[in-house]
């Protein structure tokens, strides 16, 4: 297999078409069909779960080896100054050790985004919940990326947002978004909880709807209750939607931040209830729940000759949080390795 079009042209045989269907292969192709094969080590599909359309966004996590060197060389030859020369020159010189990943998350289904959202985890500082990379570098950071003039705007809201975290709670992700509008940086947090969250949020002077918050919290107490929070800053200020990322409680994980990686060994009799639930309160097709329920599986594949270990799970559900809609999505990790 040389990209990942031939990946999908091996998977799309099982995948359920009511969750991918030919559109969505299409757009996946045009999209991030030309990345190498070995993208499939570690990637994800994003599925929203109120829309009946089969359709996909993607995201890639960059690790040694052929991707990670397609992307230096895009950026090699890429106009010095824009996203994709930065992110050559930064994976280059990888890896990074105030950082200990990075995810490319692509919009596929929206035409307009042509840049994909860049997810970055800091490492962890000495302390507990603390990061290793100073606040006001990190804004600089990632004001670069998006293409944020405000930079000391973006400082002054990041300083105070992470000067207001609550004991026993820290920050999984960062993010840059390029590709959309408003531009906009983003921080995931977790460690929160049904009572620290509205204290949180109260804190950082978020002018968002708590009832949505609280309504989103209802909704998956019984079956998913460990969440982490996402938050998107521009000029103006914390963003008013913002995101919900649940998970399993049934996982055991030795640090909340470790819930990231826990589709890995996750149970796929943690979801049907849950999804069953979600589509009573009109927020999941039938049809689509029940399907993703039938995708997830951990198995060796044969395909073009030669034999890949599959491994395919739900990493979470994710409710956006807009005003007083929830709109939900689940997110499904994938790895697809040849047996040497």
């Amino acid at each position: 297999m040389r990209n990942l079009s031939d990946v999908f042209t091996a998977i799309r045989s099982w995948t359920p078409e009511s969750l991918i269907g030919d559109e969505g292969w299409q757009l996946l192709t045009q999209k991030v069909g030309h990345l190498p094969a070995d993208a499939a080590k570690f990637c994800a599909f994003e599925l929203e779960l109120d829309d009946p359309n089969p359709v996909a966004d993607f995201a890639v996590a960059l690790t040694a080896g052929e991707t990670l060197q397609h992307y230096i060389d895009e950026g090699s030859k890429a106009t010095q100054g824009t996203v994709q020369a930065w992110l050559g020159e930064y994976l280059a010189n990888w890896p990074d050790n105030r950082f200990e990943s990075v995810w490319l998350a692509y919009d596929v289904t929206r035409a307009c985004a042509k840049l994909p959202m860049i997810d970055l985890m800091p490492s962890m500082g000495d302390n507990l919940g603390m990061i290793s990379v100073s606040t006001p570098s990190l804004a600089e950071l990632l004001c670069t990326v998006a293409g944020v003039d405000e930079v000391n705007q973006i400082t002054s809201l990041m300083v105070n947002a992470f000067n207001a975290l609550p004991h026993n709670t820290g920050i999984a992700f960062v993010g840059a978004a390029p590709g959309r509008e408003p531009k906009r940086v983003r921080f995931i947090v977790y460690g929160l909880t049904e009572r620290t969250i509205s204290i949180y949020l109260e804190r950082i002077n978020w002018s968002g709807s708590f009832s949505g918050i609280f309504a989103a919290l209802n909704l998956m107490r019984d079956h998913a209750s460990r969440f982490m929070l996402v938050l998107d800053i521009n000029a103006h200020g914390i963003m008013p939607e913002v995101g919900l990322e649940f998970y399993a409680d049934s996982v055991q994980v030795e640090n909340e931040r470790a819930l990231l990686g826990s589709w890995l060994f996750g149970n796929a009799s943690d979801w049907p209830k849950l999804l069953e639930h979600l589509g009573e309160q009109q927020l999941c097709f039938s049809e689509k729940g029940q399907a993703l329920l039938t995708w997830p599986c951990h198995d060796r594949f044969l395909t073009s000759g030669k034999l890949f270990r599959l491994h395919m799970a739900i990493s979470h559900i994710k409710l956006t949080v807009t005003n007083e809609r929830l709109r939900p999505k689940a997110y499904v990790g994938l790895s697809f390795l040849p047996i040497k």
